[in-house]
C-alpha cells in the first residue's frame, strides 16, 4: 500500500509497504529516504560504497536491515539492533545500541 503524507510547510511524502513487509520512505522529489527490510538485507545497491566498504571491514557478517538518509548523512541499522552513523560523504561518525 501507499500513504502519502503532506506536512504543514506543504512537503509531501510518501510510505510504501510491500507485501513481504518491506517499508520504505520516498520525498516528493521520489528519492528514498528510509528503507526498512524489517528481518532481511538491505539491497546494496542503496548503501554508498565508502560505506560498504566500512561495513565489511567492521561488521562482516552482520545483515544491515534498515537504512536512513538525510542531510547529514546515513544511519545503518544492524540485525543485532546496532545502529552506524555515517556522514554524508560515507565517513564513520559513530556506533550506538
Amino acid at each position: 500500500y501507499i500513504k502519502i503524507e503532506k506536512d504543514l510547510f506543504q512537503t509531501t511524502s510518501y510510505d510504501v509497504k510491500l507485501a513481504d513487509g518491506i517499508e520504505l520512505e520516498f520525498n516528493s522529489k521520489g528519492e528514498w529516504l528510509e528503507i526498512d527490510c524489517k528481518n532481511k538485507a538491505v539491497s546494496s545497491t542503496f548503501i554508498p560504497q565508502t560505506v560498504s566498504k566500512y561495513m565489511k571491514a567492521n561488521y562482516n557478517g552482520l545483515k544491515t536491515v534498515k537504512i536512513e538518509r538525510n542531510r547529514k548523512g546515513y544511519e545503518l541499522t544492524l540485525e543485532n539492533g546496532l545502529e552506524v552513523d555515517f556522514d554524508q560523504f560515507g565517513g564513520f561518525l559513530k556506533l550506538s545500541d
